[in-house]
């Protein structure tokens, strides 16, 4: 019996996975045509939305602890948006990274009980095909400016 439920918890995760990054890869093919400044901004507005969707799901469940928590999460990567607006990039490339972390580390199956079962999973593949595009931009950029040096 605990195999089987473990079997499902591991199909389910990468079902959801798969999912969040299939919606990233269509997220990014959409946004890669847009001018660098329009796709900067989508991208840190981007961040901002995926940090503030925990904040509405706990405060659907009306459990004051977990909307302190998620509301703190989302100010962190607030903060970051604009640490990359105001110094480098590579801040929201940062903060599309580390939200994989608290997908995955704050809400893992259940603990955050207002959080679909699918959803950290779901948001990790997603953050992490975005987080990897910034990446890969910033590293393109950098490179034409050095051939250009």
């Amino acid at each position: 019996m605990v195999d089987r439920v473990n079997e499902y918890w591991s199909v389910a995760w990468l079902l959801s996975v798969s999912a969040g990054i299939l919606l990233a890869v269509l997220f990014v093919y959409y946004l890669h045509r847009w001018h660098r400044r329009r796709k900067h901004a989508l991208l840190g507005y981007g961040l901002i939305i995926t940090a503030l969707i925990y904040v509405v799901l706990a405060a659907i469940s009306a459990n004051a602890l977990w909307i302190v928590i998620e509301v703190v999460g989302s100010l962190l990567f607030l903060l970051l948006v604009w640490m990359a607006y105001q110094y480098s990039f590579w801040f929201l490339a940062m903060g599309w990274l580390i939200h994989i972390v608290w997908d995955i580390g704050g809400h893992p199956f259940s603990n955050a009980p207002y959080i679909p079962d699918w959803y950290p999973a779901m948001c990790a593949g997603f953050d992490l095909v975005v987080g990897l595009y910034i990446v890969g931009m910033l590293v393109s950029h950098s490179r034409r400016a050095d051939s250009r040096g």
